[in-house]
């Protein structure tokens, strides 16, 4: 997918009228304004019971089109969203992010299954390229800030660990990605290579997360756990276990993750716990 987002000198050109970039025809919507709130009124088919022609704002529309997986009706939403003057952080967040929360909390209450995670991840990926560009970094990493993160040996599953590593670098974050199915030995030789500040592992499936306990164990032996914070997140994932693994960090979700990120670098103190409890 080309560059959705380009740059032309100090002028930046947005969705409007671009929409052959990601040859996507664009299409017709009613907008109405209250109170110069923007609402768009253009449906999509979901099974979340929104009926034709209720009444959401856009933001609605691109939640719920994650959720069905419907990757050109998200992207299509943003483009809407951004040409009408929505923020790229609130698109993020009460968009995409929100979307996300719902998807993970249907998974852990048995209400939706893997292929419809998967159908979701593809949606989340497609919008965060076109918002990627438009999300600028926090701060410039000149603290030397590290984070090296992986999914777990045998699961092929990343939408989570891309989800945080996303966040992490909009917040400046340096952030070495060693991809899926990442066996113990890989996690240990990168932490003693780069010297990150976290190791943030992820495990989608029951039968992967006791890996999590592994790499523990293994940067123990290597002489490493003193000088990394483990970060650990997953469907499955619980703060019971995280503790139990031994591992110091189980954000609640991908903001939460880049909220404890910053909380280590830039407090005086050491990280409050009770902020991912």
């Amino acid at each position: 997918m080309k560059e959705f987002l380009q740059t032309n000198g100090d002028k930046k050109t947005t969705c409007k009228n671009n929409y052959k970039l990601l040859n996507i025809k664009k299409f017709k919507i009613n907008k109405k304004i209250y109170k110069n709130n923007l609402h768009l009124s253009y449906t999509i088919k979901v099974r979340t019971g929104v009926r034709k022609g209720m009444l959401m704002t856009v933001l609605d529309n691109i939640k719920i089109a994650l959720q069905e997986g419907e990757a050109e009706q998200v992207i299509k939403g943003i483009c809407v969203a951004l040409d009408n003057g929505y923020e790229a952080e609130e698109i993020l967040n009460k968009g995409l992010l929100a979307g996300m929360n719902c998807i993970a909390e249907n998974f852990r209450k048995n209400i939706i299954f893997i292929p419809h995670v998967l159908l979701a991840a593809r949606a989340m990926a497609a919008g965060m390229q076109v918002l990627n560009s438009t999300l600028s970094s926090r701060f410039d990493n000149s603290n030397g800030a590290k984070v090296v993160i992986g999914t777990i040996e045998g699961d092929l599953h990343d939408l989570g660990k891309n989800l945080v590593k996303a966040l992490l670098e909009r917040e400046g974050f340096k952030v070495y990605d060693l991809g899926r199915d990442v066996a113990v030995q890989e996690f240990i030789k990168a932490t003693r290579e780069l010297n990150p500040q976290i190791l943030a592992i992820s495990a989608s499936l029951t039968s992967t997360m006791g890996g999590i306990k592994k790499v523990i164990k293994a940067l123990e032996k290597a002489g490493l756990r003193e000088n990394v914070y483990v970060m650990v997140g997953g469907v499955p994932i619980t703060q019971t276990f995280a503790k139990e693994a031994g591992a110091d960090l189980c954000p609640r979700d991908a903001n939460d993750a880049a909220k404890i990120a910053k909380e280590i670098f830039y407090s005086a103190t050491n990280v409050d716990l009770s902020l991912i409890s």
